[in-house]
């Protein structure tokens, strides 16, 4: 079953071309590594699937429903935000639906609002709707789950309040990480993420790979994770995209066996 459809994928940045006619399907729940050599636009495909970019010609079909979570080479945080805080904004709705909560609570204090039967009663509807919304989104074990899992990852609890402006490249992936498993996307875009991460992390990062339940998509120039954790390589070349069964090792046996074949032809 097909989670994801790339169809005549074009892509322009001012007079160069990053790729054209690009086509691509992903399987659901495969575990695949996208290889490629620098500059062949993987991190512009990322951007793409995840809808950061519009392709100038083609189209990008997901699955019905089916959502997408993208990890860049750089996770992009607020450097006045706390680890905590940083990781909270995994979901923008919950914190959203957290802040209109408060907003709401706090009218019921004033006067142009308890004195008014009918405000009273609209923002009393309001409060009522907008804490079952937060209920069915898993709003009230949010925060543990959040705490929980950067804990996992060897968070301390005097970590949780350092700020996100001195914290080391590593850190930074692993509060990226974390948004990505506590809102567990059907399909997960992983651009480097192994880059900066110490031996402890990388171990982690192979398990939450080959244990994830839905599609991860991963780029990486470190072949020994894609040996352990990649079931199919994507390799993007010329603006095309060829598709390897197996893990790297395999991949670059068999590129090389066909290339010898070709070689042979001519």
């Amino acid at each position: 079953m097909l989670i994801l459809t790339v169809t005549d994928l074009t892509k322009h940045y001012g007079g160069n071309t990053v790729f054209e006619g690009l086509s691509w399907q992903i399987g659901k729940g495969k575990k695949i590594g996208l290889v490629g050599a620098n500059g062949a636009g993987k991190s512009t495909l990322f951007k793409l699937i995840a809808a950061e970019l519009q392709p100038d010609e083609g189209s990008i079909w997901r699955h019905p429903g089916a959502t997408v979570g993208y990890m860049p080479q750089e996770p992009q945080l607020d450097p006045d935000q706390s680890v905590l805080q940083a990781a909270l904004q995994a979901s923008p709705a919950i914190a959203a639906l957290e802040a209109q909560i408060q907003s709401l609570e706090d009218s019921l204090s004033e006067p142009e609002v308890y004195g008014d039967m009918n405000r009273l009663g609209q923002v009393m509807t309001q409060h009522e709707h907008a804490i079952a919304e937060y209920e069915h989104l898993g709003g009230l074990t949010y925060h543990n789950r959040v705490v929980a899992t950067l804990k996992g990852l060897g968070f301390s609890d005097d970590d949780l309040a350092l700020s996100c402006g001195i914290l080391s490249g590593g850190q930074k992936k692993l509060i990226g990480i974390t948004r990505l498993l506590v809102t567990q996307p059907d399909i997960l875009l992983l651009d480097e993420p192994d880059n900066h991460l110490d031996v402890d992390s990388k171990v982690f990062l192979e398990r939450l790979i080959n244990d994830y339940p839905g599609t991860v998509v991963i780029i990486s120039h470190d072949r020994y994770l894609l040996d352990v954790v990649a079931e199919e390589i994507a390799e993007l070349e010329d603006g095309r995209v060829a598709v390897w069964p197996g893990n790297y090792s395999e991949y670059a046996f068999a590129k090389k066996q066909a290339l010898l074949q070709q070689q042979k032809m001519f």
